[in-house]
């Protein structure tokens, strides 16, 4: 049967084969074309956010300079990440008063910016399938158990990283200072009387964040209480040494 185009030109049958290849041929390079063209110009955009970071680095170290003097902050580092790629990383400063200078391999104890590592790598988790938000501790956990066996029965993933379980601020946080290992701060959480009803209040604690490390890492099949950042975390910046 002959080939019609939308002008009504009938052709051959090989004049038929070869627009007919033509036209497979332009469907599957369009797509294709597309793709590169999308990729050039994200590589085109990437390429302009660095060099705007590059513009600005005078500034930038100008104004880190300024606030370590006002602040009286004997040192730091910094990095920018753009697109995936370490655009700058520089040491200002000494690591101590007197002490060695910083650089860009420096170590910082960074407190709880590393809940914001937990609560990333918890979400992953999540997406992965091994957690749910809405799963209860004590399925996850069956040592867990506050002094409200409701509460106990009740508490969601979601509610350790909302710090909402009706505990006081910084409850037996001076366990730490006693020389008790973690698992006995969470084990202790039992005998804590609730100053709010739950979930209604927000409460800053540390050890309820203790136990969603536990949880993460028996998640990612790990039996200790460590949760550091996962590779998918830290490749992306090529960061040779990471300590949480």
């Amino acid at each position: 049967m002959p080939f019609m185009f939308r002008t009504g030109r009938a052709l051959s049958p090989l004049g038929s084969l070869a627009s007919a290849t033509a036209f497979v041929v332009a469907v599957v390079a369009l797509p294709i074309a597309s793709q590169t063209a999308a990729a050039a110009e994200a590589t085109l955009s990437e390429n302009s956010i660095e060099q705007q970071i590059q513009a600005l680095v005078p500034s930038l170290e100008d104004y880190i300079s300024a606030n370590m003097k006002g602040f009286d902050v004997p040192g730091l580092a910094i990095g920018i990440v753009a697109g995936n790629k370490l655009v700058y990383a520089k040491g200002f400063g000494f690591r101590s008063k007197g002490g060695p200078p910083v650089d860009t391999q420096t170590l910082f104890q960074i407190a709880s910016v590393t809940k914001a590592f937990l609560s990333t790598t918890m979400a992953i988790a999540v997406d992965r399938g091994r957690l749910h938000w809405d799963d209860r501790i004590v399925d996850l956990d069956p040592e867990f158990q506050l002094r409200d066996p409701w509460v106990t029965r009740e508490f969601r993933v979601f509610d350790l990283m909302a710090q909402r379980s009706g505990l006081p601020p910084y409850a037996n946080e001076v366990l730490t200072v006693l020389g008790f290992d973690r698992s006995a701060r969470i084990r202790s959480l039992r005998y804590v009387e609730t100053v709010s009803r739950f979930p209604s209040t927000f409460a800053y604690t540390n050890t309820t964040h203790i136990l969603a490390g536990r949880i993460v890492a028996r998640a990612g099949g790990s039996s200790g209480l460590e949760c550091g950042a996962s590779e998918r975390d830290s490749r992306p910046a090529r960061h040779e040494e990471h300590h949480l």
